[in-house]
Protein backbone atom coordinates (compact mmCIF):
# COMPACT_ATOMS: atom_id res chain seq x y z
CA UNK A 1 0.00 0.00 0.00
CA UNK A 2 3.21 2.46 0.86
CA UNK A 3 4.22 1.57 -2.34
CA UNK A 4 1.07 2.62 -4.71
CA UNK A 5 1.02 5.61 -2.61
CA UNK A 6 4.78 6.40 -3.20
CA UNK A 7 4.04 6.14 -6.56
CA UNK A 8 1.23 8.02 -7.08
CA UNK A 9 2.85 11.04 -5.00
CA UNK A 10 5.40 10.48 -7.85
CA UNK A 11 3.63 10.56 -10.84
CA UNK A 12 1.30 13.54 -9.74
CA UNK A 13 3.58 15.83 -7.97
CA UNK A 14 6.94 14.81 -9.90
CA UNK A 15 5.78 14.39 -13.65
CA UNK A 16 4.58 17.69 -14.23
CA UNK A 17 7.67 19.48 -12.49
CA UNK A 18 10.04 17.54 -14.75
CA UNK A 19 7.94 18.29 -17.77
CA UNK A 20 8.57 22.09 -17.06
CA UNK A 21 11.86 21.62 -16.78
CA UNK A 22 12.45 19.76 -20.24
CA UNK A 23 10.37 22.72 -22.07
CA UNK A 24 11.09 25.75 -20.19
CA UNK A 25 13.18 27.14 -22.91
CA UNK A 26 9.90 26.25 -24.97
CA UNK A 27 8.09 28.17 -22.66
CA UNK A 28 10.09 31.31 -22.25
CA UNK A 29 10.05 31.48 -26.04
CA UNK A 30 6.30 31.17 -26.39
CA UNK A 31 5.26 33.38 -23.55
CA UNK A 32 7.72 36.08 -25.14
CA UNK A 33 6.11 35.63 -28.44
CA UNK A 34 2.41 36.24 -27.05
CA UNK A 35 3.09 38.97 -24.66
CA UNK A 36 4.84 41.02 -27.32
CA UNK A 37 2.12 40.51 -29.88
CA UNK A 38 -0.49 41.86 -26.97
CA UNK A 39 1.59 45.21 -26.79
CA UNK A 40 1.88 45.89 -30.48
CA UNK A 41 -2.41 45.62 -30.52
CA UNK A 42 -3.90 48.58 -29.26
CA UNK A 43 -7.34 48.74 -30.45
CA UNK A 44 -9.60 47.27 -28.14
CA UNK A 45 -8.53 45.65 -24.45
CA UNK A 46 -10.99 43.96 -22.23
CA UNK A 47 -10.85 44.87 -18.75
CA UNK A 48 -13.22 42.31 -16.00
CA UNK A 49 -14.02 43.32 -12.85
CA UNK A 50 -16.64 41.32 -10.72
CA UNK A 51 -19.21 40.38 -13.17
CA UNK A 52 -18.95 43.08 -16.09
CA UNK A 53 -16.43 43.76 -18.42
CA UNK A 54 -15.57 47.28 -19.79
CA UNK A 55 -14.70 47.71 -23.61
CA UNK A 56 -11.66 50.87 -24.12
CA UNK A 57 -11.47 51.93 -27.26
CA UNK A 58 -8.21 53.27 -28.96
CA UNK A 59 -7.57 55.82 -31.71
CA UNK A 60 -8.77 53.73 -34.50
CA UNK A 61 -11.99 51.56 -32.48
CA UNK A 62 -15.33 51.04 -33.79
CA UNK A 63 -17.04 52.05 -30.35
CA UNK A 64 -15.34 55.43 -29.31
CA UNK A 65 -16.87 58.53 -27.62
CA UNK A 66 -19.00 60.12 -30.11
CA UNK A 67 -20.75 57.50 -30.98
CA UNK A 68 -21.16 55.25 -27.70
CA UNK A 69 -23.37 57.19 -25.27
CA UNK A 70 -26.37 55.15 -24.84
CA UNK A 71 -25.92 53.00 -27.93
CA UNK A 72 -26.83 49.60 -28.10
CA UNK A 73 -23.78 47.86 -30.43
CA UNK A 74 -24.23 44.43 -31.56
CA UNK A 75 -20.69 42.70 -32.61
CA UNK A 76 -21.35 39.75 -35.00
CA UNK A 77 -18.23 37.56 -35.45
CA UNK A 78 -17.93 35.10 -38.46
CA UNK A 79 -16.03 33.31 -40.64
CA UNK A 80 -17.01 33.08 -44.47
CA UNK A 81 -16.84 29.12 -44.35
CA UNK A 82 -18.63 28.76 -41.53
CA UNK A 83 -22.31 27.37 -42.36
CA UNK A 84 -23.80 28.64 -38.87
CA UNK A 85 -22.70 32.00 -39.72
CA UNK A 86 -24.89 32.24 -42.92
CA UNK A 87 -27.55 31.41 -41.40
CA UNK A 88 -27.22 33.08 -38.82
CA UNK A 89 -26.34 36.60 -41.30
CA UNK A 90 -29.60 36.85 -42.39
CA UNK A 91 -30.98 36.84 -38.50
CA UNK A 92 -28.48 39.68 -38.16
CA UNK A 93 -29.52 41.48 -41.18
CA UNK A 94 -33.56 41.38 -39.94
CA UNK A 95 -32.50 42.72 -36.85
CA UNK A 96 -30.51 45.66 -38.46
CA UNK A 97 -33.51 46.38 -40.81
CA UNK A 98 -35.90 46.84 -37.48
CA UNK A 99 -33.68 47.93 -35.13
CA UNK A 100 -31.39 50.31 -37.54
CA UNK A 101 -32.42 53.72 -35.47
CA UNK A 102 -31.61 52.08 -32.29
CA UNK A 103 -29.03 49.44 -32.98
CA UNK A 104 -25.47 49.73 -34.32
CA UNK A 105 -24.40 46.26 -35.95
CA UNK A 106 -20.81 45.36 -36.43
CA UNK A 107 -19.89 42.18 -38.81
CA UNK A 108 -16.36 41.28 -38.07
CA UNK A 109 -14.74 38.22 -40.12
CA UNK A 110 -12.72 36.35 -37.33
CA UNK A 111 -10.30 35.41 -40.31
CA UNK A 112 -9.45 39.14 -41.30
CA UNK A 113 -9.16 40.02 -37.38
CA UNK A 114 -7.94 37.19 -35.58
CA UNK A 115 -6.17 39.61 -32.71
CA UNK A 116 -9.94 40.66 -32.27
CA UNK A 117 -11.01 37.38 -32.50
CA UNK A 118 -8.17 36.74 -29.14
CA UNK A 119 -9.21 40.20 -27.48
CA UNK A 120 -12.57 38.90 -27.20
CA UNK A 121 -11.95 35.44 -26.14
CA UNK A 122 -14.27 34.13 -29.75
CA UNK A 123 -13.59 30.36 -29.45
CA UNK A 124 -17.23 29.20 -31.15
CA UNK A 125 -18.74 31.14 -34.37
CA UNK A 126 -21.35 32.77 -34.87
CA UNK A 127 -20.36 34.93 -31.68
CA UNK A 128 -22.61 38.11 -31.21
CA UNK A 129 -21.91 40.36 -27.89
CA UNK A 130 -24.33 42.75 -27.02
CA UNK A 131 -22.41 46.25 -25.66
CA UNK A 132 -23.79 49.33 -24.43
CA UNK A 133 -21.95 51.96 -22.95
CA UNK A 134 -18.64 50.26 -23.32
CA UNK A 135 -19.73 47.38 -21.36
CA UNK A 136 -20.29 43.71 -21.94
CA UNK A 137 -23.81 43.05 -21.26
CA UNK A 138 -24.29 39.52 -23.38
CA UNK A 139 -21.79 37.11 -25.04
CA UNK A 140 -23.67 34.06 -27.24
CA UNK A 141 -22.61 31.59 -28.99
CA UNK A 142 -23.68 29.34 -32.00
CA UNK A 143 -27.05 30.24 -33.90
CA UNK A 144 -29.68 32.52 -32.52
CA UNK A 145 -32.87 32.91 -34.02
CA UNK A 146 -34.03 36.66 -34.93
CA UNK A 147 -37.13 36.63 -31.89
CA UNK A 148 -34.47 35.43 -29.25
CA UNK A 149 -31.81 37.71 -30.16
CA UNK A 150 -34.76 41.14 -30.63
CA UNK A 151 -35.50 40.04 -27.33
CA UNK A 152 -31.70 40.02 -26.18
CA UNK A 153 -31.03 43.46 -27.66
CA UNK A 154 -34.30 45.17 -26.34
CA UNK A 155 -33.35 44.19 -22.68
CA UNK A 156 -30.57 47.11 -23.17
CA UNK A 157 -32.45 49.31 -25.60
Amino acid sequence: MKFIFVLLFNLIFLLPIFEVVITNGETAKAKKKVSSSHLKYDKYTLRSSCHTSRLQSGEKGLINNSNSSNNVFVLYFYAKWCHACKLQSAEIEKLERSMKARVRVIKIDIDENEKLGRKFDINVLPTIIIVKNKIIYEKKQRFIPYNILSTLVRKYL
